[in-house]
């Protein structure tokens, strides 16, 4: 969660009709209602979790109820569909499950992947073989 967003969504004084409001805009023609109403619960009454725990925990029974795996990728660009399609296809085949990817962009990995699913993280960013480089350089 972007940190703007997580401080509006964590911030007590907030009234829950209003967190609920920015979950229904925010999610506006990109989920059915049904769905929108979960996470407005998971956002609103965490139960006792982190909201982003809360969240995950969400999309993990979605994932599945549909018996399909989630993973989060990061990259510095957004993918094409057709390397979303082919990475999909790939993780599909490794884990023996069909893969629905949430991609993430985030400029500071440079370049490469990061595909995190589950407990499995499967780091080739660059800014990661960078830090690598300098870690063994420095000894």
């Amino acid at each position: 969660m972007r940190a703007p967003l997580r401080a509006a969504l964590t911030d007590r004084a907030l009234p829950a009709e209003r967190k609920t409001e920015l979950v229904g805009s925010l999610l506006a023609d990109r989920a059915s209602a049904e769905a929108a109403r979960l996470v407005a619960r998971a956002v609103v009454h965490p139960r006792g979790r982190q909201q982003e725990d809360a969240l995950e925990d969400l999309g993990a029974a979605a994932s599945a109820r549909r018996q399909r795996l989630v993973a989060t990728v990061t990259a510095a660009v957004p993918l094409t569909e057709q390397q979303r399609d082919r990475l999909a296809a790939v993780l599909a085949a490794q884990f023996g499950h069909a893969v629905h990817l949430n991609v993430v962009v985030d400029p500071e990995v440079v370049g490469g992947l990061r595909v995190t699913l589950g407990d499995e993280v499967i780091d080739g960013t660059i800014s990661t073989r960078l830090d690598e480089a300098a870690r063994r350089l420095a000894g």
